[in-house]
């Protein structure tokens, strides 16, 4: 049990430090704070277990769950759109199955290998242990269900929301596109 002078003591020591972290501005009490404002996000820093490859940006998801996949320690993380939709958001691989070759992963083991072969475009890295394995203009993790993807240039043959049918050939993809989808 602490004595009445130790707690007098202790009282003291908080008013003076209270009055001391008053005094200064956010940016000196961030850099006097030895783990800074907010932790470190996963992967950022390069010295996790991990490397993360990011397949699709997470705010297009409201929810999140982990695998495990096959016996290697490989995981893959999913993430639930709004619509209820499971698509893949990351592949999390422990640095024992790959190694970094110029700035590029090599996998060291065969199911590191499959899964790597099977992401496209091949990963590029970010900062630290992340990678992006994507292209922002080719990202379809929030596009709508139901609707025909159709390629560039092809001819869109429906009508969009609140136009009349046009004949056939009468509304190129691209602007249909940009204006029923916005990216």
């Amino acid at each position: 049990m602490p004595t009445q002078k130790q707690i007098e003591a202790a009282r003291r020591n908080i008013r003076k430090a209270q009055r001391k972290w008053q005094s200064m501005s956010p940016s000196e009490r961030s850099r006097s704070n030895p783990e800074g404002r907010r932790r470190i996000k996963a992967g950022r820093n390069g010295n996790g277990d991990y490397y993360h490859v990011e397949v699709r940006d997470k705010f297009y998801f409201e929810l999140f769950r982990t695998y495990s996949i096959g016996s290697e320690g490989i995981q893959r993380v999913d993430g639930r759109q709004a619509d209820g939709r499971w698509l893949t958001l990351k592949w999390l691989f422990p640095k024992t199955q790959m190694k970094l070759v110029e700035g590029r992963l090599v996998p060291l083991t065969e199911e590191a290998q499959q899964i790597l072969a099977q992401i496209e475009p091949a990963p590029r890295r970010v900062k630290g242990d992340i990678f992006h394995a994507k292209h922002p203009a080719r990202h379809q993790a929030h596009a709508p269900i139901g609707g025909a993807r159709v390629r560039p240039g092809a001819l869109l043959t429906l009508p969009l929301r609140g136009q009349k049918k046009t004949p056939v050939g009468g509304t190129d993809c691209m602007s249909a596109r940009r204006s029923r989808w916005p990216l």
